[in-house]
């Protein structure tokens, strides 16, 4: 059976892109014009779906003159329908209807039943193109491709579509994400950006992250500790975010993580915490507000076991010292709220310690009480020892 995503023939099946009408408007081809009134009408022009890249390299296709095909859409109709008679009553297409979509020609966002009605007024251009299932095969497949240009250009194109639910889903069942996560471990520059681009676009969904495995995550914290260029370890930052809030008493579907997962990549890597507070004195704005954002996150969501040694950590790096200079060089809005996010943090922890019990068979603890009574310096009296240096 022919692919009927092949370049056609001369007299062969054509596919077909919604275009303009007339050429001083400076539109070219793929485009469709919405005019006339009250009756939305599209002008249509050929185009074709070329294999990317095409193995072998085919020779420069000319496309055919450009001509017209008036359509009128109605609005009351859905989506479905719509491409179904464009694709089999105008165009008469090989493929089945359902291997097609309407997507707006500016910014590729893909049409909806709801769009169509309250996005789409006369003037609007728009194009017919693979549905986001077959796009999503196609760029799975693509990224495990010999050419590196190929897999670059995948890669930037899926911070696109991945909010899409449709091209999601067809991409986890291809294996999408597994791809994914191997490029983030051995890329490098901006197929590295790109690639943790979108994973964090994937992460906004309510699903298909539930697994990422250990080493994995001890390679997003490495990344975070090594890397210094902004658009790679923004999007890295804001994955271990997620990772981090994603705990029991999370509202998102995915509960599967938390801080004590994130927490042993962390021992892992000694110089994590010295550096998230490093870049709080940096110049760079980004990195100062998504170093922050995520030291509150691990703040916040420390278990009871490992928050004192963490809030020890931070004191140790003057982490105190370092948020009230950035108090005094009065920050932008973002970055002042994770300020006082920061400090109420710290007001909660310390009425938590005031209120909460003490467990005197840690050694820490002990090692305090045998302290404050040498420090008193006070005579032992029978049954009244700790309240005589003020305990009740």
């Amino acid at each position: 059976m022919p692919d009927p995503y092949q370049k056609p023939a001369a007299n062969g099946p054509r596919v077909w892109s919604l275009g303009s009408q007339g050429s001083q408007t400076g539109l070219t081809r793929c485009r469709g014009h919405l005019s006339y009134g009250s009756q939305k009408r599209l002008r249509f022009l050929p185009t074709f779906f070329i294999p990317n890249p095409p193995p072998p390299p085919l020779p420069p296709f000319t496309p055919p003159p450009e001509f017209e095909v008036e359509y009128t859409l109605d609005n009351s109709h859905s989506i479905r329908n719509i491409v179904k008679d464009l694709s089999e009553s105008v165009f008469e297409l090989n493929a089945p209807y359902t291997d097609y979509c309407l997507r707006m020609a500016e910014t590729e966002e893909l049409l909806t039943d709801e769009k169509v009605r309250r996005r789409i007024t006369d003037g609007f251009i728009l194009k017919i193109v693979k549905s986001p299932s077959i796009m999503a095969r196609e760029m799975a497949s693509d990224m495990v491709s010999e050419d590196e240009r190929v897999v670059k250009r995948t890669i930037f194109l899926l911070q696109k579509y991945l909010k899409e639910d449709e091209f999601l889903d067809e991409f986890l069942a291809q294996g999408g994400l597994v791809k994914l996560q191997n490029i983030i471990i051995v890329g490098q520059g901006n197929t590295l950006a790109y690639a943790l681009s979108a994973l964090q676009t994937l992460m906004e969904n309510d699903h298909g992250w539930e697994n990422f495995s250990p080493s994995f995550i001890s390679t997003l914290v490495s990344i975070i500790v090594k890397q210094n260029l902004v658009n790679i370890c923004r999007p890295a930052t804001a994955a271990i975010i997620k990772l981090v809030t994603a705990d029991a008493s999370s509202t998102s579907p995915i509960q599967s993580y938390g801080f004590d997962v994130v927490h042993n990549s962390l021992l892992a890597q000694s110089s994590f915490l010295p550096t998230l507070v490093h870049r709080l004195s940096e110049t760079e704005y980004l990195l100062q507000l998504h170093s922050l954002h995520l030291i509150n996150a691990l703040f916040r969501h420390a278990s009871d076991r490992a928050r004192a040694d963490f809030i020890a950590g931070l004191d140790a790096l003057g982490m105190r010292k370092v948020v009230a200079r950035l108090m005094m060089s009065r920050p932008a809005e973002e970055l002042g709220k994770q300020m006082v996010e920061f400090q109420t943090l710290l007001v909660w922890e310390g009425h938590r310690r005031k209120r909460g019990g003490v467990d005197v068979r840690r050694k820490e603890v002990e090692r305090a009480l045998r302290e404050i009574w040498e420090s008193a310096g006070v005579e032992q009296e029978s049954g009244m020892k700790w309240r005589v240096v003020g305990f009740d």
